[in-house]
């Protein structure tokens, strides 16, 4: 098995089918492996994804994103582990450009997105996702890794609640691990931007990226982006 594909889950339904099927469509099976995990979803998402002959659905004893991943991950196969949102359509080559990356020295990676939106800030914020800034290795990015490297960092921070992923990429430069933003894009839900403003969810974002550079508690930055936007 070269590849485990992990997603969180709670609740889902809207957009698991269409992420599972992108995930599917081009890709030998025989090695790659995608672990569902659920956080207590109470919608349709669990049907959904036992109609699915090519996932494993897992029950997760811990509700969040980084408790479920890090438990995804205990039960992965794969060399790689590659993380993935319930709401992202990966790209068709997925594999074959997480191999070359490693093969070219890469230890973690994510990938440029878009929205599945026409509107031009949406674009505007797609190709700002092209550079390696501080807003790079956000989960809608999706995130790829060495499994090596997954056990070296201790995998996901149990406690956080949100920023895991960022706070994971920090860590992982900081001890010298390879980071690479892949050239290809993903397509990104706008749902989000579609219950609130382009401008609520950038001022939203950029209060819990600041709040989080200055060690705002999880729960703090919890509670103020849920005050804030509309889900």
């Amino acid at each position: 098995m070269y590849l485990s594909v992990i997603i969180p889950v709670f609740n889902e339904e809207l957009t698991i089918a269409t992420t599972i099927a992108a995930l599917t469509a081009t890709v030998d099976l025989g090695e790659v492996e995608i672990i569902i995990v659920d956080g207590g979803s109470t919608d349709r998402t669990l049907a959904i994804v036992q109609n699915s002959q090519h996932c494993r659905l897992v029950q997760s004893q811990i509700k969040g994103r980084a408790a479920q991943m890090n438990f995804g991950a205990s039960l992965a196969k794969g060399l790689v582990l590659y993380f993935v949102h319930a709401d992202v359509k990966v790209h068709p080559n997925y594999v074959a450009h997480i191999r070359q990356a490693i093969l070219d020295g890469v230890d973690l990676g994510c990938y440029r997105y878009r929205f599945d939106s026409p509107k031009l800030m949406l674009r505007f914020n797609g190709y700002m996702t092209k550079f390696n800034s501080v807003w790079a290795g956000g989960g809608d990015q999706t995130l790829f890794l060495k499994k090596e490297v997954f056990n070296q960092l201790s995998g996901f921070k149990q406690d956080y609640i949100i920023m895991e992923d960022f706070d994971m990429v920090k860590r992982a430069r900081k001890m010298g691990f390879v980071f690479k933003i892949l050239r290809y894009s993903i397509v990104v839900s706008a749902r989000k931007y579609e219950k609130n403003s382009w401008l609520r969810v950038q001022v939203a974002n950029t209060i819990i990226v600041v709040g989080w550079k200055l060690g705002a508690s999880q729960q703090w930055m919890k509670n103020t982006y849920k005050k804030m936007l509309y889900h």
